[in-house]
């Protein structure tokens, strides 16, 4: 298969034999050069922000941000906390980053999951942000993504982290996770990110094509 030829032979990201997307779909949806949406390109399109928390061991504090245009969700940014120091990295000055990062694109609030208990939203009101545990979980948010995904009703940056982790993703019963040893975490901020503007923004459109009417 061609993805497995691609993993073993040319050092591109593979995708599993239940890959939770299509792959050819993913790269379909990557805006070929775009690295990053500044806040000053679309101030008329209300934002929505998610960001996937770490506490500094392996995986990566990662923060997402999109924007609806024309019935398309559209990922603006996808940061991560930057440089380690060795395998690690400060949980708190990593919140500083994204708090700055958000303001810049007049946000007030980010969205995420549930880690660390009350940690993430207190961490963020120090620097004036509202945190906001999300309803989905991982896994639904995932789900509510590949509708979208499926009919090309996202753009993505050109982010090959990204797309590594999106057509990395697999199916596991009921669930869609990361393989084993491997990490979502820049996915998962994208979905995220992606996910609540399209509920939050475009409604009308997200329950379309979330039940394929």
């Amino acid at each position: 298969p061609s993805w497995i030829f691609r993993r073993l032979y040319l050092n591109l990201p593979g995708q599993p034999d239940s890959a939770a997307f299509d792959a050819e779909m993913i790269e379909s949806c990557v805006v070929e050069g775009r690295k990053v949406i500044p806040p000053q390109s679309s101030d008329d399109n209300p934002r929505q922000a998610f960001c996937d928390l770490s506490g500094g061991g392996g995986d990566d504090a990662t923060l997402g941000i999109a924007h609806a245009r024309n019935g398309i969700a559209v990922l603006d940014l996808l940061i991560d906390q930057g440089p380690r120091i060795g395998r690690t990295f400060s949980p708190d000055e990593t919140v500083k980053k994204f708090a700055e990062i958000l303001r810049q694109y007049n946000l007030s609030e980010v969205t995420g999951d549930s880690y660390a208990a009350q940690w993430p939203v207190k961490a963020f009101e120090k620097h004036g942000i509202t945190y906001r545990p999300a309803d989905l979980n991982r896994s639904q948010i995932y789900a509510s993504f590949e509708p979208l995904l499926n009919s090309g009703q996202v753009e993505l940056l050109d982010h090959p982290k990204l797309t590594q982790q999106l057509i990395g993703l697999m199916r596991k019963g009921e669930k869609i996770d990361h393989a084993g040893g491997e990490h979502d975490d820049h996915a998962n901020a994208a979905a995220g990110a992606l996910v609540l503007v399209t509920q939050r923004e475009l409604p009308t459109l997200y329950q379309v094509k979330l039940h394929g009417l």
